[in-house]
């Protein structure tokens, strides 16, 4: 997975085959997707700055698959990969008014708080767009993948019967591991949906700089007029807005992280993988190195479990290693 492309003029002939700089381009994409898109409403400090570029810019969506049909013949991936989706900005109607709604029709006899379940309804809903950014993310990322399977075998296996036998004996091995990075993105979205929780200090910091904001935006007089103070309801929904806020900062970074992070391990190398790799080269390749002979005297036919990986083997490795604290102590806590 490194960055040698000067090792072999097909880098330079065939820019798909760039994996790993790929990969990360598109690990960027999504990051400014979620900041951009990810929000269901405007946070009121985002609001004006937001209303201003809108005065520039034109369209308001866009589409959550990136490399959406670079394989000719997708294979191991039917059933994988879906239809496009469609994700809009978010829109610049109140925030305040919706948490309002949310807050007036949830609460019960609390006195200067606020049901317990209600931030993790509103959150969901409010970072309710992340699942189709997410799930086109990975998807992208194991068609970028086959394609760069299907390419390197082509050149380096130009013989069609050949590189046929080495495709299907990768193909079962691949299907599964490209279903199984479409579960593991789904149990991190399920982690994130069931709990608000965090040990990441910068919330907060990040919810005291908020609520000192919202103090002097509501309380400290201006020039012009003296500010009437909030009702209960109202300094309530603030309350709930600030750490709505806070939060979502912290959990949309650690989000697209631990997204991330999984689609990097689907890159690696897997038994079965390497097993057909060396089996290329040890068998089936010229001595100096160049591309197969179609003359392999019928070797390419091997045993294919001399290509398969150790039973019970899920082909992830220990994903959960790659979680964070918080999304560790947010699945135990949906246990």
């Amino acid at each position: 997975m490194t960055t040698s492309y000067g090792t072999h003029e097909l880098f330079d002939k065939e820019k798909d085959t760039r994996l790993t700089t790929i990969v990360r381009n598109r690990m960027e994409g999504l990051k400014s997707e979620m900041e951009e898109y990810g929000l269901e409403y405007q946070f009121v400090s985002e609001i004006s700055d937001i209303q201003d570029e809108e005065d520039e810019e034109d369209g308001g969506e866009i589409t959550v698959r990136k490399h959406m049909g670079v394989l000719d013949n997708s294979g191991a991936i039917d059933g994988i990969l879906h239809e496009q989706e469609i994700v809009e900005k978010p829109t610049t109607d109140s925030i305040l008014a919706w948490i309002e709604d949310q807050y007036c029709t949830s609460r019960g006899f609390e006195v200067g708080t606020f049901p317990p379940s209600l931030l993790c309804t509103i959150m969901n809903r409010q970072s309710g767009k992340r699942a189709d950014l997410a799930l086109g993310y990975v998807r992208d990322v194991i068609e970028i993948m086959h394609a760069f399977i299907l390419k390197v075998l082509g050149v380096t296996c130009p013989d069609e019967q050949i590189c046929d036998k080495l495709v299907s004996v990768l193909a079962d091995e691949l299907s599964k591991r490209y279903r199984e990075a479409m579960e593991q993105a789904k149990l991190v979205l399920d982690v994130e949906r069931m709990n608000i929780t965090t040990l990441n200090d910068g919330f907060y910091e990040s919810l005291e700089e908020t609520q000192k904001r919202s103090h002097r935006e509501k309380y400290e007089p201006t020039d012009d007029e003296a500010k009437a103070p909030m009702s209960n309801t109202e300094s309530t929904v603030r309350y709930i807005h600030d750490i709505l806020a806070a939060y979502y900062d912290v959990a949309s970074k650690r989000f697209v992280d631990n997204i991330c992070t999984q689609s990097h391990r689907l890159l690696s190398v897997h038994p079965t993988t390497q097993a057909a790799w060396t089996f290329l080269a040890s068998v089936c390749c010229e001595p100096d190195g160049g591309s197969v002979d179609g003359d392999c005297g019928g070797e390419c036919g091997a045993e294919p479990a001399t290509c398969t990986a150790e039973d019970g083997d899920s082909g992830l490795g220990n994903w959960s290693k790659d979680y964070d604290v918080d999304l560790i102590c947010m699945s135990g806590h949906s246990r």
